[in-house]
């Protein structure tokens, strides 16, 4: 069993370091604008998951948390420097959200409550990123997104210890970055659909 989760674990990360390279290209290009809210929260919340998923056994499946708090950080640094700009009363109330997040999770000491908590809080800051893209899909690279969503789901397989605290952030993680997808294609096929020249990015 080991070897299999392994397996998953080395596969997902593979996914996870490749995911990223088109997303740091495009910000420093200038196509991609993350949302800066989104990615700080989200590096705060994957440095939780990660040591939850570590000291509850989740083994080297929890690698993929590690991976990815490496690159909120870095793509966090970049959001705020060159990411979106537009920032409504509705992101503010996510960050407030998103920060009260934080602090219930500080305040409760059993792990499956921290880790719900969590990812309610890790999908509400999906909807800055949602607002943003919804007007301005072709600001978002769909790669990454498409990626990320294989690396969660393999995470799940590569976790040693499989419950509902090491496995509910991850899928809760899939569902989201689903849901994000669609929004994205269906968004630019409609954009695509009502100008001549359409736009381009992936």
């Amino acid at each position: 069993m080991g070897d299999y989760h392994a397996a998953f674990t080395i596969l997902g990360s593979i996914i996870g370091i490749i995911s990223y390279i088109p997303y740091f290209r495009d910000i420093l290009s200038g196509r991609t604008k993350p949302h800066p809210f989104s990615w700080f929260v989200w590096s705060l919340l994957t440095g939780t998951i990660f040591f939850a998923q570590v000291l509850n056994g989740g083994g080297v499946g929890a690698w993929i948390s590690g991976i990815t708090l490496i690159a909120c950080l870095a793509i966090t640094v970049l959001a705020f420097k060159r990411g979106e700009k537009n920032i409504t009363t509705l992101d503010w109330s996510c960050l407030a959200a998103g920060i009260a997040g934080i602090g219930l999770w500080i305040l409760t000491s059993q792990a499956l409550i921290a880790v719900i908590i969590v990812t309610i809080t890790d999908v509400i800051m999906y909807i800055p990123t949602a607002r943003k893209s919804y007007w301005k899909p072709y600001e978002e690279t769909l790669s990454t997104w498409i990626l990320n969503t294989f690396k969660w789901f393999f995470s799940i397989f590569g976790l040693q210890t499989l419950s509902l605290t090491t496995a509910l952030f991850p899928a809760a993680i899939v569902l989201a970055n689903i849901f994000l997808i669609t929004m994205l294609v269906i968004r630019r096929r409609r954009i695509s659909e009502t100008s001549p020249s359409g736009a381009s990015g992936l």
